[in-house]
């Protein structure tokens, strides 16, 4: 499968998100990534905060962006690769429709790593995200590292790699 790297679906619908720009409380690389608490698929609040300690990749998408689903298999992949001590996936949807599209679009792909609802878009809009799939690395201190735009394939050597470092790295 090939990715590029500025393929992406437009600004999520609703979302209040201008551009990059324009968003002064934007999550931004260099910064502690706001803490966020949303539902999962099975009605558990889930919070970022919970995952200090680990890296972390925070994926917004939505089951209406094709690329999107393109680069989901990649990330199953790569959560399968590391090991759940030092790693965690947190996709966050875009769905305005919630469960009622995510749910039937997990089952029918086996994702494993947690997905969590955002239909009001809060996440989204206070992290900046004006177009999707925007994706964030957020280190064991709760650091930004990286904040990608568009599809990525997580398979990519240097994907994996830039993960592994951060995992080997010490707090």
């Amino acid at each position: 499968m090939t990715f590029s790297p500025l393929s992406g679906c437009t600004k999520a619908p609703g979302s209040n998100a201008k551009t990059e720009e324009a968003s002064p409380k934007m999550a931004k690389v260099g910064f502690t990534a706001p803490d966020f608490r949303l539902k999962n698929i099975k009605g558990e609040f889930i919070s970022l905060e919970s995952f200090r300690s680990k890296v972390v990749l925070v994926n917004f998408w939505a089951t209406w962006c094709a690329p999107c689903r393109a680069e989901m298999p990649s990330m199953e992949e790569l959560y399968r690769h590391f090991n759940r001590k030092d790693f965690e996936i947190l996709a966050v949807s875009s769905d305005e429709d919630g469960l009622r599209s995510v749910k039937p679009f997990q089952e029918e792909y086996q994702f494993t790593f947690p997905i969590l609802i955002d239909e009001t878009l809060q996440i989204n809009d206070l992290y900046g995200v004006s177009s999707i799939p925007t994706s964030i690395i957020v280190d064991r201190n709760g650091i930004i590292t990286n904040r990608f735009f568009g599809a990525v394939d997580w398979n990519d050597p240097r994907q994996r790699d830039l993960v592994d470092q951060m995992i080997k790295s010490p707090s």
